[in-house]
């Protein structure tokens, strides 16, 4: 009997069609993508316990082992970030370990150089812990190592709350007018958003305040990266979590489609694709994508459009069968969305293979989730 090994990813939220930087669910940092920097002082959790604890959630975990520190890490993205940009992450803090003065958490959304505690680095970024009384979230400019204040949120987290996660989500349009967006903030120890949201315009629909900055505009070939400083204490040495890291070349929050589930399975000699979407916009319909090599050339399987349910708040559920599959080959998919008025929009991969060594059917799940 065949058996099926996939990938099945299902979108915790919606509205997710841009690219995933890494979601940590491969359990480590060094691969697709590498992350370089203050390696020794990371780890990845599979079990969040900053919010609602979450199971197989897979955060990357500040850990130090002694002393007081600024510890990063970070990615390069090397080639063109387009002249409009959106980011979104997920912040956590563990339980007895606010965000404070001493104890900050950071995503860096651009920066021009790898090494981000440098004084020599540019960027923006968005910063959690001050001086004092609530704590609000920040977007920075950072000049030669130096940050100026570009947003301030209008609602802040209460002093001293921990055991905590929330979304953020940022975008940039042509114009380099910045937008701050987060989910609703959590009021208490243990509250907020779990590690496995993915950010998007339904979940973090809280609009925390626009500004102007055109002080860097070309941020091509530049860095993504996560970055805390921390102090001396223990919980405070692994205090922070991150996770969730998504870009997008475009600064509009309403994508055409907000997709919720992507998944495949066996059925004889053939795989069955199935996708789910909350909601769509002007949406036209699907092209479909296959290659035997997750870096490989994809071709277009579908010869005819997969019609879409144009516009809708309903959820709708589409499904495609690929007949042209061999025994023991991994088959890698992706979907494209297509908008009435021309852009697109492409999905996560999701691998798939079918195998005739194994006595029964089952599902597993794999590890990479980037594209």
């Amino acid at each position: 009997m065949k058996i099926l090994q996939i990938l099945v990813f299902f979108l915790l939220a919606t509205g997710v069609w841009g690219q995933v930087i890494d979601t940590f669910s491969d359990g480590d940092f060094t691969s697709n993508p590498t992350w370089s920097g203050s390696t020794d002082s990371w780890r990845i959790s599979q079990d969040s316990i900053a919010g609602p604890n979450t199971s197989n959630a897979y955060v990357l975990k500040l850990d130090v082992s002694a002393g007081s520190g600024t510890k990063y890490l970070s990615t390069q993205r090397s080639e063109a970030w387009g002249t409009e940009q959106s980011w979104g992450a997920w912040i956590g803090r563990r339980s007895n370990s606010p965000a404070t003065s001493s104890n900050r958490s950071y995503v860096w959304l651009w920066a021009n150089a790898s090494d981000l505690s440098a004084n020599t680095t540019d960027g923006y970024r968005i910063r959690l812990g001050d001086n004092s009384g609530d704590d609000e979230v920040y977007l920075e400019r950072v000049d030669d190592g130096s940050a100026t204040t570009v947003i301030t949120s209008s609602v802040a987290i209460p002093n001293n709350t921990s055991d905590l996660g929330f979304l953020v989500r940022v975008t940039r349009n042509a114009s380099s007018t910045w937008t701050l967006y987060t989910s609703t903030l959590p009021t208490a120890n243990g509250g907020g958003y779990a590690a496995t949201s993915i950010p998007s315009a339904t979940n973090t629909d809280i609009n925390q305040g626009s500004a102007t900055d055109s002080s860097y505009t070309n941020f091509d070939n530049g860095y993504f990266g996560f970055m805390a400083k921390h102090s001396s204490d223990g919980d405070h040495r692994t205090g922070a979590r991150f996770d969730q890291l998504y870009f997008d070349t475009a600064s509009d929050s309403s994508l055409p489609v907000e997709l919720s589930a992507f998944t495949a399975y066996a059925t004889k000699d053939q795989i069955k694709l199935q996708w789910r979407t909350e909601s769509e916009t002007d949406n036209a319909g699907f092209w479909i994508y296959r290659s035997s090599q997750r870096n490989g050339e994809f071709k277009r399987l579908n010869p005819v459009l997969i019609r879409g349910a144009g516009t809708t708040a309903m959820a709708q559920t589409y499904t495609f069968t690929d007949n042209d599959v061999e025994d023991g080959i991994s088959y890698f998919y992706y979907l494209e969305d297509v908008a009435f008025d021309g852009p697109r929009n492409k999905s996560l991969v999701i691998q798939a293979s079918l195998r005739s060594d194994l006595a029964r059917k089952h599902l597993t799940r794999w590890s990479t989730l980037k594209q």
